[in-house]
């Protein structure tokens, strides 16, 4: 593919789809050496202080999470604090980078492609990229338009397509082709809108070798390696995307035998068969309601009870269908990975944005009160 070097600057052999559209600036943003936006929160705080929810018969305590180095060091911020800042036309071989707007940390109102190369080292299978602060036009009908990332290159396909909205706080792997000796991920911020936005961005280059705490299991988007924590959907508080299809991760703990799911703030999947009696706003359950957007927790149940099932939607987290409030799940730990997914299809017939918002936030704790001894 041949064209001219993208809005700031950048490779020009990109991967399908991603396409250069503006000539470069006269002069290209000035950045310092040293990270511009602040340390991705990744790991929970010990459990010593927080909140208490209520999760069915059960209590949990949760706290905010705190920000630390996630591959080279987790008990250290150091080799953050030396790794180089990337903007628009940029080439980066190091192993976690800072991706940011021209005009960090004040918004970019210029259109065109922002495009990052990033050229994978030898042994890594795997890039965990960070979202801190990120602040993207919305989506419309839940579909990314005026503004989103693309990630392309020698990748896996992703189960999300781009990102928009306001994504801070989350995170998504991208798993890396084997065929090629030398292999680039590009990453790609497209604006058709003046409208202003930013982002920052934390990648990391992640190598298979067991080294690291955050080395993913192949085919995770997301991964959750503590014993307790929150999760959410993209771009949480607005609509949320369609055509999503990915798996999430939790690293079973060795103690435990159960892990508890609470809804942490409002909740909303389209739900099938609305009716007077159970409108939208009720819980759903099972493939009979939640029939194109979901979130999977395989056989989960009520604590105590052997009635299990996997799909919830609706406008409330519960094991019963048409429930007015949302209630805590428990789930069997059956192996070293506890896997959840979402699913939202395109749209089918019209689209009602108030039952694509604001998706799911839930909270999980793995818990060794019911191991039998």
């Amino acid at each position: 593919m041949t064209g001219s070097s993208g809005m700031y600057g950048g490779d020009n052999q990109l991967a399908e789809g991603i396409s250069l559209t503006t000539s470069a600036p006269t002069s290209p943003p000035k950045r310092t050496t040293t990270p511009a936006t602040t340390l991705p929160p990744i790991d929970p705080v010990p459990p010593n202080s927080g909140t208490q929810e209520q999760t069915g018969q059960q209590s949990t305590t949760t706290t905010l999470e705190t920000p630390i180095d996630p591959v080279n060091n987790p008990d250290s911020t150091s080799n953050r604090q030396t790794t180089g800042v990337t903007s628009c036309g940029d080439t980066s071989g190091q192993t976690t980078i800072n991706f940011i707007n021209p005009d960090y940390p004040s918004h970019t109102s210029q259109q065109g492609d922002c495009i990052l190369t990033l050229e994978v080292q030898t042994g890594v299978c795997q890039v965990r990229v960070d979202f801190v602060d990120t602040e993207l036009s919305q989506p419309v009908n839940g579909v990314c338009n005026d503004q989103r990332l693309i990630v392309g290159g020698d990748i896996w396909p992703m189960g999300v397509k781009s990102f928009c909205g306001n994504n801070s706080g989350q995170h998504f792997y991208i798993e890396m082709k084997e065929s090629q000796a030398s292999r680039r991920v590009y990453f790609v911020v497209r604006s058709s809108s003046t409208v202003p936005f930013k982002f920052g961005l934390w990648i990391t280059q992640i190598k298979c070798d067991g080294s690291s705490r955050y080395q993913a299991p192949s085919g995770c988007f997301q991964y959750y390696p503590s014993s307790y924590g929150a999760i959410s959907s993209f771009n949480y508080g607005g609509l949320y995307y369609v055509d999503q299809h990915y798996r999430i991760c939790i690293k079973s703990a060795e103690s435990a035998c159960d892990v508890v799911f609470i809804a942490d703030g409002p909740f909303m999947i389209e739900k099938f068969g609305n009716f007077k009696t159970f409108p939208f706003t009720r819980a759903g359950v099972t493939s009979s309601y939640c029939v194109r957007d979901f979130l999977l927790i395989p056989c989960a149940r009520q604590d105590f009870s052997s009635v299990t099932h996997d799909r919830y939607c609706g406008g409330q987290l519960s094991y019963k269908h048409g429930d007015k409030e949302s209630r805590g799940l428990v789930a069997s730990i059956t192996g070293s990975i506890i896997s959840l997914e979402f699913h939202s299809e395109n749209t089918l017939g019209k689209y009602i944005p108030e039952h694509h918002k604001p998706g799911f936030k839930i909270r999980y704790t793995q818990t060794s009160s019911s191991c039998k001894v």
